[in-house]
Order: C-alpha cells, then sequence, then structure tokens
C-alpha cells in the first residue's frame, strides 16, 4: 500500500522528504529570515522611527539572516547532498565575513584608490561604495557565523528521514 506522498508503508521505516517540499520550505524559511532583516532596515534604521522596535538585537541581525538565507537558497537550487550543502553555508559564510571585514577602517583607503582606478563601473562601483560606507562590526562577524551555523544546523534536520508509524 502506498501513502499518499507514494511511499511505501512498511510499518516503523525512515521514509524521505520529497524534494519539492523540502527545497519549498527552505526557500519559505529563507524569505521569512529576509523580511526580518528588511523589517529591521525599515523600522531601526536611517531615523524611520523614534526607537529601535529590534533594540540590540537590529544591530546585527541583517548580518545573520543574510548568511541564513543566502545559505538556504543555495542548498534548495543545490539539491540534495551533504557535502554540497555544507559548502553553501560555508560559502555564504566566507562571502559575507570578507565584505564585512572589508568595510573596516584599515581597507577605507585601498577602496578609495580601487575606485579612482575603476571609477563608476556597476558592479565594482556598487561593490566599492558599500565597502567605503559600511561600518565594520564584530557583533556583525559572530551574526555572520551563527546565521551559517543555523543554516547548517536547519539542513542537518530537514535533512533526517520522517519516522513513520504503521497504523493499527
Amino acid at each position: 500500500m502506498r501513502d499518499v506522498l507514494g511511499m511505501r508503508d512498511a510499518g516503523r521505516r525512515a521514509a524521505p522528504r520529497p524534494d519539492w517540499q523540502r527545497e519549498m520550505l527552505l526557500v519559505a524559511i529563507g524569505c521569512a529570515a529576509l523580511s526580518a532583516g528588511v523589517l529591521v532596515y525599515l523600522t531601526d534604521r536611517h531615523g524611520a522611527r523614534p526607537g529601535p522596535a529590534f533594540g540590540p538585537v537590529g544591530q546585527w541581525l541583517p548580518s545573520g539572516v543574510h548568511a541564513l538565507a543566502f545559505s538556504l537558497f543555495t542548498a534548495a537550487a543545490l539539491g540534495r547532498g551533504a557535502a554540497r550543502r555544507r559548502g553553501a553555508c560555508a560559502a555564504w559564510c566566507a562571502i559575507n565575513l570578507a565584505f564585512e571585514f572589508g568595510q573596516h577602517a584599515a581597507f577605507k583607503p585601498h577602496w578609495a584608490a580601487a575606485q579612482a582606478v575603476a571609477g563608476d563601473w556597476p558592479i565594482t562601483g556598487s561593490v566599492l561604495r558599500y565597502l567605503l560606507a559600511g561600518t565594520f562590526d564584530v557583533g556583525d562577524l559572530l551574526a555572520i557565523v551563527l546565521g551559517a551555523l543555523a543554516a547548517g544546523l536547519l539542513l542537518e534536520f530537514l535533512d533526517k528521514p520522517i519516522r513513520r508509524h504503521a497504523s493499527h
């Protein structure tokens, strides 16, 4: 006998989640995380309201959810494979850390010189403006690592088989 997911119901056994459900769940969680980051910018940044709605968490939340969300989006696109999924988390952690370290004051003269040479090309100009205008924060570094780790843990949890019990 087959259940609604097209898998045999053979008593107690581990059944994999259907790929499309898992991948859509990853995308939904990633979108929800990014939405939280956007809410920080709408409510706490750039004088949007008198007091911060997210409190001190709002200072680093966008950095953490960016690493979390893009790790999940990439893992969803890559499909099954623990090594590929872990690689996605590690890659987004590294990318976010590089951009955060790139905002350190020690690098600003180098970015200004690069901007003078490169001009205002669409991608390089945007990246250099981001690095020059940004502020390095150790809290963001921690948030990035925690976001990538949270994505990895979530992926491990979701990739575990579901335990099904036979109905009597």
